[in-house]
Order: structure tokens, then C-alpha cells, then sequence
């Protein structure tokens, strides 16, 4: 579209002008007209020129004759497609990046089930289509080819959206589930923000490497009672005042093979589990899987969603967590 069709150029009269772009060269196509138009066919002049429909800005009506340029038009087809694809490219970049987060929010972080135990996927999803979207449609209104601050203009964009994402990223992190803690006589998940800043510390200089947060997926761990009795009855006081009680506190832990005597007793008969979902066919057909002599279950508790573990009826190894409610 360098040049008007023959139509346009036989009803509007037009007279091919020397185009600059192209006699220097000595080839190129003609794309600048001179058209002798009277300022009463001004009618008929947007009646012909359907094919080019910014073509009436270009022209001075009020004048028997003007000069129509398609070049300028051709260029403003060019900076729309331009923008076109400069916003698709920066899309695609970001939808990568997207997915990488993705995976490591829902594989690693907060691996099955316990993103909906906690409650983070409409939040994350969020965050994450306002970070993407955002990027691409400002780069679609800033980008214009040749422009001199246009490289300036892309790596701020670039970075603010960086900046939103890695924020995201980071509130996600600090509300992961850092510990998986066994407590009584059940489970818990303990988010990384809610673990006690002090009991950590302690149990840091203690030497306990089960009460060390990966960064990575939540770690499995049990809880036991203090040794010291002042210790015992501050944790009970606070925990009555809405304080920090044994899932919070890594001073308590101990790995998960010490407390397997209180789970093997406390771990309840899949059959229970059975009778309170009798009439939820999706709960059934899931425990359907498992044999009662080989599994048993505990419940786990959490801020958004409580769910159940299941564990191995002779060792008492944890299983694997189910979406399913313990509780009627």
C-alpha cells in the first residue's frame, strides 16, 4: 500500500509528484499526488477514498489544490503494526516469565494441596495478570520506531514490571508454607512469617536443623513439649493469650521420626474418614484408593483450608496430604 489504486488516482483527478524517498535512488514507487480539488466536491472526495480513511486530514479542501502524501499515510500504518509487535514481543516475554513463577509458587513453594490449604492461588494469579498485562499495553502506547528516548522508555518499563513482579514474588515467599508441624494430634502448617523471630533464633543456636526454613518446599517436622517448666508455661500462657504456640515456635521441633509414636496412636482408621464423607462421592472415590489396613489418617490444619494426611499404618510415614475435610 505505497500507492493509491487506479481507482482512487482516476476519480480524484490525481497527477504523480516526484517522491524524495525514492528519485535519489532512481527506483521506488510514487506515493506523494497533487489533486485539483474544488472545495464543493469535498463530499465526493470522502465518497472515493474508502480504501484510505485518513486521507482527509491530509487534504486542504479549502484550496483548489493540495498535495495528498500516502506516503505519511503507509507510515502510520507502519507505527501501528510496529506497536502491534512490539506489544506481542513483550507479551510473549512476559508470559514466560509468568510461567516460570508458576512453577515455582505451585511445585515447589506450595507444592499440591497445600496452595489451596493456604489460600494463595487467586491472590498470586492476580498479582500475576496485572504484572503481565500491565508491561505489554504500556510498551504498546509508548513504542514508536526511530523514536530517540525509545530505548530509555522500554528498559524502564522493563524494570518497573520486574520490580512489581519480584514484590509479588516476595509476598508470596514470606507467606509460604515453611513447616509442616506435627502437634498432639494433628498437623499444622506454620507459614514462613507466622514462625516466632526469637524461638527461631534459639533454635538456631541450639543447633536444631529441623527448625532450619528451607527454600524450597515446606519441611516436615514434629513439635514436643519444652524440657524447661518455665519455658512450658510461658508458651501455655501465650498460646491462651493468642500468642505463639508449638507450630510457631522452632525451639520445639524435632524431626518427624521422633514423634512417631504419638502419631502411630493418635493416626485414626480410614473408615471414620468414610462415614463422615459418605454422601461426597468426589471424597470417596479418592479414598477408595487406599486400603484401610495399610493407611490410616490425622488431620492438618491450616489459616485458609484444613485437609487431612494420610500415613502409613506400619511405619507411620506421612503419606501425602488430601483436599479433604476432617471435620463435619
Amino acid at each position: 500500500l505505497s500507492a493509491p489504486s487506479g481507482r482512487v488516482v482516476r476519480r480524484l483527478g490525481l497527477s504523480p509528484l516526484p517522491n524524495p524517498r525514492t528519485t535519489a535512488g532512481g527506483g521506488g514507487s510514487t506515493c506523494r499526488y497533487r489533486a485539483r480539488i474544488a472545495a464543493s466536491a469535498g463530499a465526493r472526495l470522502r465518497r472515493s477514498t474508502g480504501e484510505w480513511p485518513d486521507l482527509i486530514s491530509f487534504v486542504a479542501s479549502t484550496q483548489d489544490e493540495t498535495t495528498i502524501n500516502f506516503c505519511n499515510l503507509q507510515h502510520k500504518k507502519n507505527d501501528m503494526k510496529d506497536k502491534f509487535t512490539a506489544f506481542l514481543t513483550h507479551l510473549a516475554l512476559s508470559a514466560a516469565v509468568a510461567a516460570l513463577s508458576i512453577v515455582v509458587v505451585f511445585f515447589i513453594w506450595y507444592p499440591a494441596p497445600l496452595y489451596t490449604a493456604v489460600g494463595v492461588t487467586k491472590i498470586f494469579l492476580i498479582l500475576l495478570a496485572v504484572d503481565i498485562t500491565i508491561g505489554p499495553l504500556i510498551t504498546f502506547i509508548v513504542y514508536k520506531k526511530g523514536k530517540k528516548s525509545l530505548k530509555f522508555d522500554l528498559v524502564v518499563i522493563a524494570l518497573l514490571q520486574l520490580t512489581a513482579l519480584a514484590y509479588g514474588m516476595n509476598t508470596v515467599f514470606v507467606g509460604r508454607p515453611a513447616f509442616v508441624v506435627y502437634n498432639v494430634d494433628r498437623f499444622t502448617v506454620s507459614r514462613a512469617h507466622e514462625i516466632d523471630p526469637k524461638s527461631a533464633e534459639k533454635a538456631e543456636k541450639n543447633g536444631n536443623q529441623s527448625a532450619k526454613a528451607s527454600w524450597l518446599a515446606p519441611k516436615w517436622v514434629g513439635a514436643v513439649s519444652s524440657k524447661d517448666n518455665k519455658r512450658r508455661n510461658e508458651i501455655t500462657l501465650s498460646s491462651a493469650m493468642g500468642g505463639a504456640d508449638w507450630p510457631e515456635l522452632p525451639e520445639l521441633f524435632v524431626p518427624l521420626a521422633e514423634v512417631k509414636k504419638q502419631i502411630h496412636e493418635r493416626a485414626k482408621p480410614l473408615a471414620e474418614l468414610r462415614k463422615l464423607h459418605d454422601k461426597d462421592a468426589g471424597a470417596l472415590e479418592e479414598l477408595a484408593k487406599w486400603k484401610d489396613t495399610e493407611v490410616k489418617w490425622l488431620p492438618l490444619r491450616s489459616n485458609a483450608k484444613d485437609m487431612v494426611v494420610l500415613v502409613d499404618a506400619n511405619s507411620d510415614a506421612v503419606i501425602k496430604a488430601l483436599d479433604i475435610k476432617p471435620w463435619p
